[in-house]
């Protein structure tokens, strides 16, 4: 009898363990417990698994500068290149977003250049579909930027372009390319 109400004690005392502990662990535990069973991902070098966002992988970024000479001039459709070394080691040709991509733009840099220093107004259009993405009104000598944490998004096969109102301007656009 001695050894039954022993036993008896040993396992009440077991579930009360494990009830306090089921009370005590947060539920967002359980529901990683029960997802990370049903989830399973295999990293290897044939089939990278990606984890990093796709804003922020180097291969995707893209930096584009508008203008002719990098400087756009009044009243003219300025195409934008691709800011990279091959500007250095020759003519650039015209940026387009690549076939089956988008560009996402996350920021833009701009100025007013060549001795401007009043109004102005930028448009972003494509030379392709004459269409117009975005403008920007601005003044002064000074360089301003904005921000895009949502993007501007061009499809594939734009080709981005910019005209300046009133003057002068220069204008740096950064963003980075995704898959359709």
């Amino acid at each position: 009898m001695k050894l039954v109400n022993n036993r008896f004690v040993q396992a009440v005392a077991v579930l009360g363990v494990v009830a306090t502990l089921a009370l005590v662990t947060p539920r967002a535990a359980h529901a990683v417990a029960v997802a990370a069973a049903l989830v399973q991902v295999t990293n290897t070098v044939a089939s990278p698994a990606i984890t990093q966002d796709t804003s922020k992988r180097a291969g995707q970024l893209v930096q584009l500068i508008c203008g002719s000479g990098f400087n756009i001039t009044q009243g003219a459709v300025s195409s934008c290149y691709e800011f990279s070394l091959a500007l250095a080691l020759g003519p650039p040709s015209s940026y387009r977003v690549p076939a089956g991509q988008n560009l996402v733009i996350t920021s833009v840099e701009l100025s007013n250049s060549g001795g401007y220093t009043g109004d102005n107004l930028l448009y972003l259009g494509d030379t392709n579909q004459g269409v117009n993405y975005h403008q920007w009104s601005f003044s002064g000598p000074n360089t301003i930027e904005f921000q895009y944490p949502s993007g501007i998004a061009l499809s594939s096969g734009t080709a981005p372009a910019v005209t300046s109102i009133n003057g002068g301007a220069f204008l740096q656009i950064t963003g980075y390319l995704t898959s359709n």
